[in-house]
């Protein structure tokens, strides 16, 4: 079944609705995708993964689902491209495979797994000798991860049995004082058996890690690489001296003792962690050409800092995103609760920057690159062993930016409309609900954002106006209220293609000053088509044809003049 949505509701203190109605419709055959999932015998394959995927220049989307005890599934779609399905057998007994460009709406999709050929693999080193742990995977040309892999990284005298899929594959082999090999694309139909590779040796740093004396095991070791001078770094909101991106990490033995591969960089550093102490680190290391010494690196407990967050006037503590950093890529993170309070412990001695987050951050949230200038480091205090900081989070004087104003559609109040805010850099990230705001009966919306700067707008129409599009624009958001104000004229276009095409799929794109509006449409079975909201106005119209799961072919462009609240039925090209 697919979703719906009511139309804007405004609930009144004491008040009760009972009147409110959703109306759900079957799915469209232009909704789904069905079929079977059958074996080699033609046997129906219960649990079977089934992954598809669209893919246009500039956008995608995936979504899964597993075939029935008869083999049966049904994969509902939101997007008129044809969609790519790859398949993989539940049990690991049949190579995976993928059917592209099935059309939306193919209802008798039959995916038939075929019987495997297996090799034998054989890793060894330069010397000929057998490596005897490590990780191989084996994946498809996009990306998929294929059956028939040993997932056990232990291989008796450096052999692994795997299953060869169907088509051109990629292998990638990782083995610890080894550079990782990646193969591909293979033909499988070149491939011996056995198949014997050799791995090409690293330099290595090793070492043990103990406290007070006593080697722990388990303790988590990473090498990362150091910026030099004139390289800058970020990683989850604060600058970096360390490079986003481990060259190694391990875990070390029982004895303490671990070993690190030097797959890249000249000048590295190397942290360690474990349960109730505070984060190591030993830097800069620059190995030498010969065997490196090893490595001591003596854990301690570490000291503490706590404090309040001051919170603007009129504002509540309660939710402030307060973060710490020593600028080593491994910022500490807590939300205060209703009293303000804040406490980090088990914390690296030295200095410290405390600051206000405007968002949850997550580890892709880092970036690189070139600068002319040093990146500076500031601090706001100092950590000492076994001791307690007390610092307090200041944020009397901030002003929380806030966008405030109204939204009209052909001189009404744009009453369920949807406006949403996100930061307009290169790289940034977010965890959470980005910043936006229903509009109200009246046509007011009020958006409060974390921080000052640059932003992208979207503006969307209510979600029950099927392939509605959204208008872009930029705003520039200061500290304290916004003022904004917007006024948009709309029409509607409809029409059909002058020779029915099923994989076509049509565009409309509309630009006036800095204001952008996208919409896509799919084509119906008798080759019609219908926006139900584009801005009043000349836009244009194309059309691109589906040739393969990678390529489109321009199927044609036209201009078209849509009047205010008004509907211009068109040929599309």
């Amino acid at each position: 079944m697919r979703w719906t949505l009511s139309a804007p509701i405004e609930i009144h203190p004491s008040e009760v609705d009972r009147g409110i109605q959703l109306r759900l419709e079957p799915l469209a055959a232009t909704e789904r995708i069905e079929g079977i999932v059958l074996a080699p015998d033609a046997t129906p394959v219960a649990g079977a993964l089934v992954s598809i995927a669209w893919h246009d220049p500039g956008s995608s989307g995936a979504s899964s689902v597993r075939s029935g005890e008869d083999g049966r599934f049904l994969a509902v779609v939101d997007h008129p491209t044809p969609h790519d399905c790859h398949v993989d057998d539940p049990k690991g007994r049949w190579p995976s495979f993928s059917k592209d460009a099935v059309a939306v709406g193919t209802l008798d999709l039959e995916l038939r797994f075929s019987e495997g050929r297996w090799s034998d693999l054989e890793i060894h080193d330069p010397g000929g000798q057998a490596i005897e742990t490590y990780h191989v995977a084996v994946q498809d040309g996009r990306g998929n991860s294929m059956a028939g892999v040993p997932s056990d990284e232990n291989h008796l005298s450096g052999k692994a049995r795997i299953m060869l899929p169907q088509t051109p594959f990629f292998m990638r082999v990782v083995a610890q004082g080894f550079a990782p090999a990646q193969l591909g694309p293979v033909d499988p139909e070149t491939v011996a058996s056995p198949w014997v590779y050799t791995l090409t040796p690293v330099p290595t740093l090793h070492g043990r890690v103990t406290a007070g004396g006593v080697p722990i095991a388990g303790a988590r070791v990473t090498l990362c690489e150091m910026a030099e001078s004139g390289d800058f770094a970020e990683q989850d909101a604060f600058p970096s001296r360390l490079i986003p991106g481990d060259v190694d990490a391990t875990l070390t033995k029982a004895d303490g003792t671990f070993q690190l591969d030097q797959r890249k960089g000249t000048r590295f550093a190397i942290l360690c962690e474990a349960d109730g102490f505070a984060r190591a680190e030993i830097s800069p290391i620059v190995p030498p050409t010969s065997d490196p010494k090893p490595v001591e690196i003596a854990l301690t407990v570490g000291g503490s800092i706590e404090g309040l967050v001051l919170p603007p006037t009129g504002h509540e503590a309660a939710g402030t995103l307060v973060a710490i950093a020593r600028y080593d890529g491994r910022p500490f993170r807590q939300r205060v609760g209703p009293d303000g309070r804040f406490s980090f412990a088990h914390l690296t001695p030295g200095p410290w920057r405390v600051r206000r987050l405007s968002a949850e951050v997550n580890s892709s949230g880092s970036s690189r690159g070139i600068g002319s200038a040093a990146p500076e480091f500031p601090s706001d205090c100092v950590v000492v062993e076994a001791s307690t900081t007390h610092f307090d989070l200041d944020l009397t004087l901030e002003r929380p930016p806030t966008l405030a104003g109204d939204l009209t559609v052909n001189g009404r109040p744009a009453s369920g409309w949807m406006v949403t805010l996100e930061p307009d850099k290169a790289s940034w990230s977010w965890t959470g609900d980005l910043p936006g705001s229903a509009v109200d009966s009246q046509g007011r919306i009020r958006i409060e954002v974390p921080d000052p700067g640059p932003y992208r707008i979207s503006l969307r129409p209510p979600a029950e106006l099927a392939h509605r599009g959204e208008f872009f624009g930029r705003i520039e958001i200061r500290g304290g209220e916004n003022p904004w104000s917007v006024a948009l004229s709309t029409g509607s276009l409809t029409g059909k293609l002058a020779t029915p095409e099923p994989k076509s799929r049509l565009k409309y794109a509309w630009k006036s000053g800095d204001w952008l509006f996208v919409a896509e449409c799919p084509v119906d079975d008798g080759g019609r088509f219908d926006f139900q909201i584009v801005p009043a106005g000349v836009g244009s119209l194309s059309r691109r044809v589906r040739v393969d799961a990678n390529t489109e072919t321009e199927g044609g462009t036209r201009s078209v003049d849509v009047p205010a609240e008004g509907t211009v039925e068109v040929e599309a090209p």
